[in-house]
């Protein structure tokens, strides 16, 4: 069963605490460096988009698109949500 994508109505971000669920390996572009996410590893990361583009689930360690290192939703645990704007009313 395919999932539906979901277009964002308004600018929408989640900041979460959450835990590292299984190693990986993220690389920036501008600077050009990678970083490794260790398993058990807990660190503040985001979740953002803006209106009119499809919501995504993968989570960032910032809001620079070039200098953010990107992790995939199914390596994240989210363990407390510190702020959260619907991307949708």
């Amino acid at each position: 069963m395919q999932q539906e994508t979901v277009i964002a109505q308004r600018y929408w971000h989640t900041r979460a605490r959450v835990r590292i669920t299984l190693d990986y390996t993220a690389g920036a572009v501008d600077p050009d460096v990678q970083r490794h996410f260790t398993t058990g590893q807990e660190l503040i990361l985001i979740q953002w988009g803006i209106a009119g583009r499809p919501v995504g689930t993968q989570w960032w360690t910032s809001q620079d698109i070039d200098g953010a290192h990107i992790i995939p939703n199914n390596h994240v645990k989210v363990l407390e949500v510190i702020e959260h704007i619907s991307p949708t009313e």
